[in-house]
């Protein structure tokens, strides 16, 4: 029958035994939600030894309503308070408290004696979620107590809360670790204008919680004799958001303020007390800014992108007064642990492949120079020269040639870099170091796509050139190189750290020119827009670069942008800005190369199919037949 409880209707069933028979109320619950749809499943179950009646032998439901409003109900159990032991019940028992109205709950109250019905458990389990706990209304149902809910959420490979305290770093850390021997506050800065006046409450508000949500930015990084190693810290810190009033100052000083301002929060990270993420509110003449400073070691480029959609809209949610809601991805910290597993670990350090390719990594290219100090190659006497495709050719590389030509835009890309190298250098081979942000596909055991963290992933491309060789004859050569190793990256840094016991990064990559394929970087805030194309690393000066050359490519506003970073010290801006219109010819000539090659011509190859199973010789019997 229904009852009221805080004004909400609320099913409870009554139920007599026979004088022989026994029931548990667990039991009784579990049965009926395997029976029953969610919402006809009785909230409270309440034995008695007799129903009450009326003077008429009718069930009188008065004093039903009377026996339960009182509490003197036979069966209600009168647990021991006893209060959490650890965060995860803390928060469930916040939840639960919220939900359903009750100031004190202890870890071994039933769900159900509290009041709770298979309504109630939505809510808890959708405000679980939001505070990245995966729980069912089925779990409550059969583990209707905080203590027996939480040992069972410790039990799943989705739970943060049943990592231990200290965690290894992952292959993408140590390879990026041996920076901080010159720099501990090598950090990602963006700086973003607001599409409105910030309210600066709000926006700290909203860093919290992005920083509460993504366990990477709350992390600790310690050394001790074994090397370094990751902590897992508390909540977000606080007075991580400056306001600096600019509106004195004129715009064409800005950029100049904005860059001391970065290098200033850049220097106030602490990544021995968690302190990962620094944010400065800039009121200026023109409109808000916002300068974000993010530690390498917790974030990438696709790191930064998330950060800032995520701030953009817990920042909307905050303003309009709604329950901050984010989505639950798999954590930085579940990624770790998952690398630490004996099958993953064994699996790379026992591949052969990969172990040869770490012990022949390609000799450097020795690029020609113009001063020859390779020892100056610092931070900062850094260079850009920066190619901008027109919007029809961007159009037509991401479109029209992939469609024609069984090559893909990066691979395009891929090419025209290889000749131009190989033309500046006049070698026999190229080779150029691929890194990537790309989220590994965890066999849906862990959504990564979503996650902040460094997720930076390593691997050489060696391609044999001939300079006389036709544009199609290079791109499938470039193409069948690149497909071989595109999907080891990770596989490679993994396999390199694996062999190294993951004691030690690799302090040298074997490659003096380094590329990247960023996609778009057109932020989708709703909050703000980038002033930035790119987020910029930002080092010491006196630090020395890894590359002698980095080759960014990325899509802005609706078209490519090639960015080639080199050393004033090395290149004459003349030499990199002549390297560079080579390298937008030969793209030209590439795109057109795909869009005019005739179809009888093109040379498809097993890669191109992988889903088939076919051999060389039967896919190219197979399109004879169809071409003929």
């Amino acid at each position: 029958m229904p009852t009221s409880q805080r004004q909400r209707q609320q099913l409870t069933a009554y139920i007599t035994l026979a004088a022989d028979q026994h029931a548990d109320t667990e039991e009784l619950r579990e049965f009926l939600n395997q029976h029953l749809p969610s919402y006809m499943v009785p909230g409270n179950l309440v034995i008695l030894d007799c129903l009450p009646r009326t003077v008429n032998g009718k069930i009188d439901r008065r004093a039903l309503r009377a026996l339960r409003a009182t509490g003197d109900c036979p069966d209600s159990s009168q647990t021991i308070y006893a209060a959490p032991r650890n965060a995860l019940e803390e928060k469930m028992t916040a939840i639960w408290s919220s939900v359903m109205n009750v100031e004190r709950i202890g870890i071994h109250d039933n769900f159900f004696d509290l009041g709770g019905d298979s309504i109630l458990s939505i809510q808890v389990a959708g405000n679980a979620r939001r505070e990245g706990m995966k729980i069912s209304t089925r779990e409550i149902f059969r583990y209707p107590t905080i203590a027996t809910l939480s040992e069972n959420l410790m039990r799943t490979v989705d739970s943060t809360y049943s990592l231990p305290v200290d965690v290894p770093l992952t292959p993408s850390q140590l390879h990026s670790i041996a920076d901080l021997t010159v720099d501990r506050d090598c950090a990602y800065v963006m700086i973003l204008e607001s599409l409105g006046a910030l309210d600066h409450d709000e926006l700290a508000g909203a860093l919290t919680a992005v920083v509460n949500h993504h366990d990477a930015l709350r992390l600790q990084y310690l050394q001790n004799k074994k090397g370094w190693i990751q902590r897992r810290s508390g909540m977000a810190p606080q007075g991580a958001v400056d306001f600096i009033d600019l509106s004195g100052l004129p715009a064409t000083e800005l950029s100049m303020q904005f860059r001391e301002i970065a290098d200033r929060l850049r220097h106030r990270l602490d990544i021995s007390a968690g302190i990962l993420i620094r944010l400065a509110h800039i009121r200026s003449s023109v409109n808000d800014h916002v300068v974000i400073v993010v530690h390498h070691l917790a974030a990438d480029l696709q790191s930064m992108q998330i950060i800032i959609e995520d701030l953009g809209t817990t920042y909307t949610e905050i303003q309009r007064g709604n329950h901050v809601t984010t989505k639950t991805y798999g954590s930085y910290l579940q990624w770790a642990m998952y690398l630490q597993r004996n099958e993953i670990r064994d699996q790379f350090s026992s591949d052969k492949k990969f172990s040869q390719e770490r012990r022949n990594l390609p000799c450097t290219l020795e690029l020609a120079t113009d001063y020859g100090d390779v020892a100056r190659n610092t931070v900062g006497s850094i260079g850009h020269k920066i190619v901008v495709v027109d919007a029809l050719a961007t159009h037509h590389l991401l479109n029209v040639a992939p469609v024609a030509y069984p090559v893909t835009p990066v691979e395009i890309l891929l090419t025209s870099i290889v000749k131009t190298i190989g033309m500046w250098l006049k070698t026999e081979t190229v080779t150029i170091g691929i890194e990537s942000d790309t989220r590994p596909n965890v066999k849906n055991q862990l959504d990564l796509t979503q996650t902040v963290g460094n997720f930076t992933s390593f691997y050489p491309l060696t391609v044999p050139f001939i300079e006389m060789c036709s544009d199609n004859v290079m791109l499938d050569a470039v193409k069948e190189a690149f497909r071989r190793v595109s999907d080891s990256a990770f596989d490679f840094l993994m396999c390199t750290d694996a062999a190294n016991d993951m004691s030690g990064p690799r302090s040298t990559t074997g490659v003096d020119v380094l590329f990247r394929y960023l996609g778009s970087t057109d932020t989708q805030s709703l909050v703000f827009k980038t002033e930035e194309s790119v987020p910029v690393l930002t080092r010491n000066a006196a630090e020395l670069r890894r590359y002698t050359i980095e080759i960014f490519a990325y899509i802005k506003s609706g078209k490519i942008h090639v960015e080639w970073v080199y050393s004033d010290n090395l290149h004459k801006p003349e030499t990199i800005g002549n390297v560079a219109a080579e390298f937008e010819r030969h793209l030209t000539a590439f795109i057109d190369c795909c869009m005019n090659t005739p179809s009888d011509e093109i040379a498809f190859s097993t890669q191109d199919f992988p889903d088939t199973g076919l051999s060389q010789d039967e896919l190219d019997s197979f399109v004879r037949q169809i071409t003929s």
